[in-house]
Formats: C-alpha cells, sequence, structure tokens
C-alpha cells in the first residue's frame, strides 16, 4: 500500500504552533518514506514525522527535515501492529511571505503472516495465536 500526505503551511507558522496533520494508515510495516520539499521553500519550511508524542523522523529529536526543491527518500522498517495507526506530520513556516505545501509519502506492507492468520480467523473460524482480529 502506498499512502500520500500534503501537509499545506501558511506563511508565518512559528514551530511553536504547527501544523499538524494527521497520517491515518493501517496495520503493518512502514519500509517506504518521501519528504518532498518544492523548489521556493529557501529552507524555511520543517518538518518532523511524529507516533503520539515519539519522534520517528528523523531520529533525532532536536532536528527536522527542511530544504529547499528536495525529495528525501528512505527505506526502514517501522512496525505500526498497534492502534491506532496514525502519525503525526508537523510542520512550520518561517517564511513571512509566502505559504508552501510539502508531501509526504509512505510505503507500507501487512507481513504475509498476518494476511494468512487473518484468513484463517475470518474464513475459517480459526482464531490466530495473537488473537489479532
Amino acid at each position: 500500500m502506498f499512502y500520500a500526505f500534503s501537509v499545506p503551511i501558511p506563511a508565518n507558522t512559528p514551530s511553536t504552533a504547527p501544523v499538524d496533520v494527521e497520517a491515518v494508515l493501517t496495520y503493518g510495516v512502514i519500509d517506504h518514506v518521501e519528504v518532498h520539499i518544492p523548489a521556493g521553500c529557501a529552507g524555511l519550511t520543517h518538518l518532523k514525522i511524529l507516533q503520539g508524542l515519539h519522534q520517528v523522523w528523523p531520529t533525532n529529536e532536536d532536528e527536522n527535515f527542511t530544504g529547499d526543491s528536495i525529495n528525501l527518500v528512505w527505506g526502514d522498517a517501522y512496525e505500526l501492529f498497534e492502534p491506532p495507526y496514525t502519525l503525526t506530520l508537523r510542520a512550520w513556516n518561517l517564511d513571512e511571505i509566502y505559504p508552501h505545501t510539502l508531501i509526504v509519502r509512505f510505503g507500507l506492507y501487512v507481513p504475509r503472516k498476518t494476511i494468512t492468520e487473518r484468513f484463517m480467523e475470518r474464513i475459517l473460524g480459526v482464531p490466530s495465536e495473537g488473537g489479532r482480529a
């Protein structure tokens, strides 16, 4: 599965009052992440990706993604096995004149064993080991 989220950030949005976009995903493993920072951002837009209060990306909590005309792309194996399956895309924009929109994409897969477990439970009535529905 592949998800894409727009993160529109008004001009003059400080880090103390960021824009939060909820990225609603599903059960599975995030194995691909992309952050698109378009031309014109001039290093004035900033983004962090969180799950609850925990900053997931970038891994070092004192940092954030910023740049100009850049596509950040990386592989990972971030598990979303417990609800809620939601990440928060937290952004701010220090540009005093122009709004900007960042794009964040996630590639996610459901582990094969889980697909089989769910099939067994739903179709055949056999409960899975983990008790997942």
